[in-house]
């Protein structure tokens, strides 16, 4: 009796142990992929169990909520230009007002010495239909662009709201806020740490 008594416990333990090994070895999602799916469920995606991808979370975040209505904060682009000689040049789009529901835009050119030092450029005063696709069309055509960074703003059904900051094509930042801030998930590329999501709600 006491031998199946010795073999069961053996067992056992041998079971337990293995159990214990597998939960060990079983990697548990990054914490701000765990914070995405806290603040909206919907935007499950096992690609970024581990690793979240900020292009990936706003692709199925358009999916999900799709945009009534994208709005330029601002574009700012550094750049350099054989025309205006080799000091680098930076161009600013901003949102300056709304006028009649329709976003007016401003726009001017800095040129850029050893300390960056800006000093603006004087520009032909124009009239563009469309700032946000003519300026660029104009005034970067033929440049080496050094750095080109954007924030935009998308208007959400059920009073969802998402502002996103771009560098280069690429997203550093992401706000996703629905209700009036009563859930809110922010999101920032640390570059050396990573990208680190909050879930806030109130």
């Amino acid at each position: 009796m006491a031998n199946w008594i010795f073999i069961f416990l053996f067992l056992a333990v041998g079971v337990l142990a293995q159990t214990s090994e597998r939960v060990k070895s079983k990697k548990l999602p990054s914490i701000s992929y765990q914070n995405i799916i806290q603040c909206y469920p919907e935007l499950i995606n096992k690609k970024m169990e581990f690793k979240v991808d900020l292009n990936i979370l706003k692709k199925d975040i358009d999916q999900k909520f799709p945009s009534m209505k994208s709005v330029l904060r601002y574009r700012r682009v550094l750049f350099t230009d054989p025309k205006r000689g080799t000091d680098p040049h930076r161009l600013t789009i901003s949102l300056q007002k709304w006028l009649k529901g329709i976003p007016q835009y401003d726009f001017y050119l800095e040129k850029l010495d050893k300390d960056d030092v800006a000093e603006i450029v004087p520009l032909e005063k124009e009239k563009f239909r469309n700032p946000v696709k003519d300026v660029p069309q104009k005034y970067l055509l033929d440049v080496k662009i050094l750095d080109d960074e954007s924030l935009w703003l998308d208007t959400k059904p059920n009073k969802t709201e998402m502002s996103y900051k771009t560098g280069n094509d690429s997203v550093q930042e992401l706000d996703l806020t629905h209700s009036g801030g009563t859930v809110q998930l922010k999101c920032e590329n640390k570059k050396d740490q990573g990208v680190l999501c909050l879930c806030l709600k109130r």
